[in-house]
């Protein structure tokens, strides 16, 4: 008797889309916690510009946007602005995802927003208040 040994092809089919889900989910997986890792680009330069604004309010007197100088996060994922109100006595800097890179797919946390008192905030694309970000 001539046993034929292999595989049939039900069985490579099956081992085929298995390995398809389970690459299909770690890709997700993987997507998913990379976002959150470039979350903290928004955090570090907020962190900055927070250290910026406060320094020239030190030498100045009052904040005003000549005292934010980054612009953009250290990786480039985000945008950093600033605006200035009550005649330079508060403040409220924001980071938003910049377009066309990959932190602009992340709608649940679109924005970073700080304010002079350390008020931290977060929004969602459509902007609404999101709370899964990260804690600042």
């Amino acid at each position: 008797m001539n046993k034929n040994k292999g595989f049939t092809l039900i069985e490579l089919i099956i081992t085929v889309a298995i390995i398809g889900i389970l690459a299909a989910v770690a890709t997700s997986l993987y997507e998913s916690q990379s976002k959150k890792q470039r979350r903290s680009d928004a955090v570090v330069a907020l962190t900055t510009a927070q250290t910026e604004m406060e320094q020239y309010r030190s030498d100045n007197g009052v904040y005003a946007t000549a005292g934010l100088v980054t612009t953009t996060s250290p990786k480039a994922y985000y945008t950093v602005s600033v605006a200035i109100a009550n005649s330079g006595e508060n403040y409220t800097l924001t980071a938003e995802a910049a377009v066309g890179k990959a932190q602009y797919d992340d709608t649940n946390c679109r924005k970073f927003i700080v304010t002079d008192i350390g008020q931290y905030s977060t929004e969602k694309a459509d902007g609404s208040a999101s709370t899964n970000c990260v804690q600042m």
